[in-house]
């Protein structure tokens, strides 16, 4: 009978992401352990996750450790073949769009994300960091979708995103890679020569 007394909190989430993920089993400890930290503290600050992480070592080696492994660069495809794995039975994806944008002193912190809407949750899987503050532009945004179009072969796709994302060539593009876009119009946007909110002032 195996000693389940040995076990640490991270060793069942380590099983599970030992068969997506084909790293050195020492940084597959250090992930697994990071993740479940992250979920308790609910917060990125590292020296905020040293009293609860569950690596061996005294808390300078831990955050050493810790620091080490950040500087590792996930491979994006990793993560979204790992997510889409648990939704291979649905056949109908709805994506979700969006972008982040704070700043970091005179820094800008700018994100893409293409998430997938599982129940209440959107699960990153693309993202791509802008080199500047405000919108994306249209080349961004394709180079995105497509990035993930080789995991999603099969599926029916829509896409959620607010009114930032339009653009004549991105509704083209979207229509051309079969996305059913719902996507938020600003009220004088014209469409066939009429502006959407004389389209739809009657609903």
């Amino acid at each position: 009978m195996k000693d389940t007394q040995s076990r640490r909190p991270q060793d069942s989430l380590f099983d599970l992401l030992r068969p997506h993920f084909g790293f050195d089993p020492r940084r597959l400890t250090v992930l697994s352990a990071l993740i479940l930290a992250l979920v308790e503290a609910r917060t990125v600050v590292l020296w905020q996750l040293l009293p609860i992480i569950h690596l061996d070592g005294s808390e300078n080696t831990v955050y050493k450790r810790l620091k080490r492994f950040l500087q590792f660069e996930l491979d994006q495809l990793l993560i979204a073949r790992f997510v889409l794995s648990f939704l291979q039975d649905q056949k109908q994806l709805l994506l979700i769009l969006d972008r982040t944008n704070w700043k970091w002193g005179k820094q800008h912190l700018n994100i893409l994300i293409l998430s997938v809407s599982w129940r209440t949750f959107a699960l990153p899987i693309a993202w791509v960091l802008l080199p500047h503050g405000g919108n994306s532009n249209t080349a961004t945004r394709i180079a995105l979708v497509k990035s993930v179009l080789p995991l999603l072969d099969g599926k029916k796709l829509s896409l959620l995103a607010d009114r930032e994302f339009i653009g004549q060539d991105w509704f083209q593009t979207l229509k051309r890679l079969k996305i059913a876009p719902c996507i938020r119009l600003k009220a004088d946007t014209r469409v066939g020569g009429m502006e959407v909110w004389a389209i739809f002032k009657k609903l």
